[in-house]
């Protein structure tokens, strides 16, 4: 059984990602287990949310984004995790533009 303090992902994949923009940063080691337990916590926070606001056990990229959408806190994924549209939209959209555009 895992410790509840004890981090679940690779701190060594953390730290890379800490380190992409400058690899000549120094991380402290307390520094990174800190990092990737906050992540930890926002991840589960992240699902949770996904699953109360849709009411699902079943975790979608759909249920992510609305919540994404949803909750005012979350405003700085959005353009990462945009709404998830239809392929017909988006034909109809391009075509709406092409008639714009003439």
């Amino acid at each position: 059984m895992v410790e509840p303090n004890t981090p679940t992902l690779p701190q060594s994949r953390v730290k890379k990602i800490m380190k992409m923009d400058d690899d000549s940063l120094l991380v402290r080691e307390e520094t990174v287990a800190t990092m990737t337990k906050a992540t930890e916590l926002f991840l589960d926070y992240l699902v949770k949310e996904s699953i109360k606001e849709n009411s699902k056990e079943k975790l979608s990229y759909k249920a992510l984004s609305e919540t994404v959408h949803a909750i005012p806190a979350l405003a700085f994924l959005r353009e990462v995790v945009p709404e998830k549209v239809s392929g017909e939209y988006l034909l109809f959209r391009g075509d709406a533009s092409r008639e714009q555009g003439e």
